[in-house]
């Protein structure tokens, strides 16, 4: 690794703008060495996109934050190693460029996002994808706490976060929907125990651009969908309900209710629904309109043309139903 970054300086790369050190097969010692020699030439390029998730230490944190990448946009820091000392030095970079941050897989808590408001950094994109909340006492209780200081940050520009398998339960999603965030477009709380009571709760977040709304596997049932079509989602655009084990056609025929004019993605792949033909449904036949429908799976783009109970999408493009029930359609 040493050899590799010294080499660097005698490299005419004027143009990279892109470090990524992620390769999991490498020991968390070699990426260490950074430290010893090779950082100064690191310096000297332009970077606007770092990557370590190797487990950064706590010399490589104090090195990075010497780097004067004032184009610096995106950072990803994943499974970062004595996190609250990671993040104290963190947030000593002089990076106000800085708008992309990813922590996935680290230990969080409500004292390391207290820090991370004082940088001073306009973030637009924050992924915290399997995140500790509570810091090293990893729980569904301390995992609520956690969020407190997240919810504190005033990040007016921010435009999406990723809070995917996070061990959040219903009653996080109480302090999560007091977050100020009026810009937010796209927030992802997959793998989450959402249920029917945090989705209620979630919906009363002053979130009024939403457009992408991440879902899969949070336990939601008829309940939740319920909801889900009565809350005020005007600008909804994409939704994924998918891998929530659903079964019965009750579900279809509440998320028919929903009024998204500006749906275009609707993903509820991966549930097991009784054998279904539109006409049981039970929509008025002019709800009905014979259109294409596109399907997204591992082999491609499938074409098939059907009858879409459709009443309130006009704008639907994308409708994933892999995994249904033979005969669904």
């Amino acid at each position: 690794m040493l050899i590799l970054f010294k080499h660097w300086s005698e490299a005419k790369w004027v143009h990279v703008r892109k470090l990524k050190l992620a390769c999991h097969s490498m020991p968390v010692y070699s990426i260490g060495k950074l430290s010893a020699g090779s950082w100064p030439q690191l310096r000297k390029l332009a970077l606007a996109d770092i990557n370590i998730s190797t487990g950064p230490s706590l010399g490589v944190m104090q090195q990075l934050v010497r780097g004067d990448w004032p184009q610096l946009e995106s950072l990803s820091l994943q499974n970062m190693q004595q996190d609250g000392e990671c993040v104290s030095v963190l947030v000593t970079g002089n990076w106000r460029g800085l708008t992309c941050l990813d922590m996935g897989e680290n230990h969080i808590a409500s004292a390391d996002f207290s820090e991370l408001a004082k940088a001073g950094w306009q973030l637009k994109s924050l992924c915290l994808r399997e995140a500790y909340f509570g810091g090293f006492v990893a729980s569904m209780i301390t995992a609520a706490s956690g969020l407190t200081g997240l919810v504190a940050c005033k990040w007016a520009q921010l435009l999406e976060v990723n809070l995917s398998d996070c061990s959040l339960e219903c009653s996080a999603f109480a302090t999560l929907v007091a977050a100020s965030w009026p810009a937010l477009l796209r927030i992802d709380i997959s793998c989450n125990y959402v249920g029917a009571k945090g989705l209620k709760t979630l919906l009363q977040a002053k979130w009024p651009l939403l457009e992408s709304l991440r879902m899969s596997r949070c336990a939601l049932d008829i309940e939740a969908v319920r909801h889900l079509v009565q809350g005020n989602l005007p600008c909804l655009t994409a939704l994924d309900i998918s891998d929530n084990g659903f079964h019965r056609l009750d579900v279809i025929r509440q998320l028919v209710l929903g009024k998204w004019p500006l749906l275009n993605i609707l993903d509820i792949s991966v549930n097991d629904f009784e054998p279904l033909r539109w006409s049981t449904i039970g929509v008025a036949n002019d709800q009905v309109v014979e259109r294409n429908v596109w399907r997204f799976d591992d082999g491609g783009i499938l074409r098939f043309s059907g009858q879409f109970a459709h009443g309130r999408w006009p704008k639907l493009a994308v409708l994933d139903l892999d995994s249904w029930y033979s005969s669904c359609l």
